[in-house]
């Protein structure tokens, strides 16, 4: 009797797999034969489910999306008002923060790789549109792009700075920001 695949899952599972490895390594340094190799599966079963890498690197991005998304929820049971946001966005700068080193190193190689192309541009633009509707979910529209720029600027120089920021200083930032754009629309 064949075996039994289900196609779907199995290239969930590829690019799930990938994407640890387009993070230890990057994009430009890998090629489809080394990512078979990396994956366990053959160079064609690869090519079967992605025709280039370009394609399995942007089922990657839809998987990094989706994680980046569900980081920030607002759990039931969390206190309502800003106390509730702040906790809410806290948690999910929190688990952004652990991979946000590779991932800003893979998202610049990514970039440069792919700059001009109207398609890669689209898909970052839908990515962060994803994010802000998230973020949105907790904080509202009306903040959601000051909230997330104040996440992604927080994210960034704890990269690029690690001992300069920490998160008790992020939070009471977080909450200024909030109160302040709560106090603004009261006028």
């Amino acid at each position: 009797m064949p075996k039994v695949v289900d196609h779907e899952k199995l290239r969930h599972e590829l690019a799930e797999k990938a994407a640890r490895l387009f993070l230890r390594r990057g994009y430009s340094a890998l090629g489809m034969r080394e990512i078979a190799a990396q994956l366990g599966v053959s160079k064609s079963a690869l090519y079967h489910y992605f025709p280039g890498k370009r394609d399995l690197f942007d089922a990657v991005g839809q998987v990094a999306v989706r994680r980046m998304v569900s980081a920030f929820v607002n759990p039931p049971g969390t206190p309502t008002g800003v106390e509730g946001m702040v906790s809410a966005i806290l948690k999910g700068v929190r688990t952004l923060d652990a991979n946000a080193r590779d991932e800003i190193a893979l998202l610049t190689d990514y970039l440069r790789t792919v700059e001009g192309e109207p398609e890669a541009e689209r898909g970052i633009a839908e990515a962060n549109s994803a994010l802000e509707a998230s973020v949105a979910a907790i904080v509202g529209v009306e903040r959601a792009s000051l909230v997330l720029s104040l996440c992604y600027g927080f994210l960034l120089r704890r990269v690029l700075a690690p001992g300069a920021v920490d998160f008790a200083c992020f939070e009471t930032d977080l909450r200024s920001v909030l109160q302040l754009a709560f106090a603004a629309e009261e006028c």
